[in-house]
């Protein structure tokens, strides 16, 4: 079924979910995979590290999109939905946007004849990174090319990239001795993208200013702060290693994806 597909693979189970319901079985050879196409029920099913790959919940590190329920998960949701209500209040996301939207539109005056038809998805990518970068971090990542393209990677163009060769290594077990881990480059990529993250957080933390909390790092390094002062039982899960985590999943949330992928 999917050998000669021309969408990417998660587009041609979308079309069987139109077919057969948000929830459907597909059988592989004598292994039956069960498909889930409704974002709610997914959000359920879903919502356990065992799910992640252990790339973003492991003995170093946990993060709040994979994230097991409890006590860690609550802490860094909690503190990174403040960190998104303060900044969504603030003048700095009106001026990050009105930025990178007029830079938009300029660029594809330059680029592209009047009345000629282009490609909108590249243009808004560039835009939709940007503006998150600044507001996670105070960063334009399409200033650092290796890392824009990393996380590029990360929100959207692995979904072309895997195609159903993960679905094959995970659930069939004999082809793992024959097949390279389809998910290597995805792990470097995060690794490399949480060592970028990481550096950024601990520059801020050095600087830390609670009077002067520009972006979503800034605000999470404050209620680590405060955690750790008013001995609050957030404290334990507001690490160093957790927050640059949770700064990740703010720059490439699934919910992110889901924007992009409808251009």
């Amino acid at each position: 079924m999917f050998r000669n597909h021309k969408l990417a693979w998660h587009a041609e189970v979308s079309k069987l979910s139109k077919v057969y319901g948000p929830v459907f079985t597909l059988w592989i050879g004598p292994l039956p995979f069960v498909f889930i196409c409704d974002l709610d029920m997914g959000r359920q099913a879903f919502n356990k590290c065992d799910f992640s790959g252990k790339i973003y919940n492991n003995e170093k590190h946990a993060d709040m999109v994979f994230n097991d329920p409890g006590k860690c998960l609550e802490s860094l949701r909690r503190v990174s939905l403040t960190a998104i209500r303060k900044y969504a209040k603030s003048k700095a996301l009106s001026e990050v946007v009105d930025e990178n939207v007029r830079q938009m539109v300029d660029n594809i005056a330059k680029d592209v004849a009047i009345n000629t038809p282009f490609k909108l998805k590249p243009y808004a990518y560039n835009t939709f990174v940007n503006i998150m970068g600044a507001a996670v971090f105070s960063k334009k990542i399409n200033n650092d090319q290796d890392v824009f393209i990393k996380t590029k990677y990360l929100i959207t163009e692995f979904l072309t990239d895997l195609g159903p060769s993960l679905f094959l290594y995970q659930f069939v077990p004999v082809l793992q001795y024959l097949m390279a881990d389809p998910l290597a480059k995805y792990k470097q990529y995060f690794t490399d993208l949480m060592t970028y993250t990481r550096n950024i957080y601990q520059t801020h933390d050095k600087t830390h200013d609670s009077e002067n909390l520009c972006d979503f790092c800034d605000i999470l390094i404050a209620a680590k702060h405060e955690a750790i002062a008013d001995d609050k039982q957030t404290a334990p899960y507001l690490t160093d290693d957790n927050l640059p985590a949770a700064l990740i999943d703010m720059l490439t949330g699934s919910e992110d994806r889901v924007v992009l992928d409808e251009f």
